[in-house]
């Protein structure tokens, strides 16, 4: 799909609070929704990524911090100051506070974000997660209900859409799916004895690491 009819198509979707499913190639160009009146929540697993994303959205002009980033900003997430709002599962669904902010400003909450949305198709049972809170991403459906969800991926195949769709209950969410395959990506599999020597057998990645 064209990267513009595709930009045209989410935005219409979220403006009729419709869910997302975006499963693409990692993307350099943003996708921005801004209302002064409104907000958006995103949900990153990485303080890196939350630290990187906020820094290039202030630099564009939007408003926008995470969670913890600095006690007199958590005030100001409080009374609804900023644009968008970075934030981990485990802050926002597992601390009592965030989930009370998030229920008294409901009315101007625009959209969620999810990213690495994989994650939470990995294991049926929340504690097998490769984050605990990353199973409980359903509940906020529960605490936000009628407020779209975007869900972010680029590595999510068929079984891992469905895993995703039911623990997030999207239903019928405009899904925008590119083909998984990285052609610079090559995976490779060989069996050697547990008796091998590790610096025997990892030699040839040793030595490529050695050589750069």
């Amino acid at each position: 799909m064209d990267a513009v009819k595709e930009k045209q198509e989410i935005m219409t979707a979220v403006t009729e609070k419709k869910d997302v499913f975006l499963s693409t190639k990692t993307r350099t160009t943003p996708l921005v929704f801004h209302d002064d009146n409104y907000f958006i929540v995103v949900i990153s697993p990485l303080v890196s990524i939350m630290k990187e994303q906020v820094i290039f959205l202030n630099a564009i002009g939007f408003s926008a911090t995470y969670i913890g980033r600095d006690e007199k900003e958590n005030v100001d997430i409080e009374d609804g100051k900023f644009t968008f709002v970075f934030s981990s599962p485990e802050i926002l669904l597992g601390d009592q506070k965030w989930r009370n902010v998030m229920l008294s400003n409901r009315p101007k909450l625009r959209l969620i974000v999810s990213g690495e949305a994989d994650t939470m198709g990995e294991s049926h049972s929340p504690e097998k997660h490769f984050r605990e809170w990353f199973g409980h991403m359903g509940e906020v459906r529960s605490l936000c209900p009628g407020t779209p969800l975007m869900v972010l991926t680029a590595t999510a195949g068929p079984k891992n859409r469905e895993k995703i769709y039911r623990k997030l209950c999207l239903v019928n969410p405009l899904e925008i799916v590119e083909n998984i395959d990285r052609p610079n990506i090559k995976l490779f599999l060989k069996k050697v004895k547990a008796s091998n020597n590790l610096a025997d057998v990892f030699f040839w990645l040793i030595d490529g690491l050695q050589r750069q």
